[in-house]
């Protein structure tokens, strides 16, 4: 049981690149949830936020 409960990441989580790509993606959507992401009305408004 215990075998089958580490395969399934609830004990001892490895950290690979899959791992670490689903928690960056989580913390960018907290973030945005939190109010602090930056909001673009076109795309050249956006290529110049990204510019700074």
């Amino acid at each position: 049981m215990l075998k089958f409960l580490k395969s399934m990441g609830v004990f001892g989580r490895k950290m690979t690149k899959r791992n670490k790509a689903r928690d960056l993606t989580q913390q960018a959507i907290n973030e945005i949830k939190d109010g602090k992401g930056t909001r673009c009305k076109s795309f050249e408004e956006y290529l110049k936020e990204i510019e700074k």
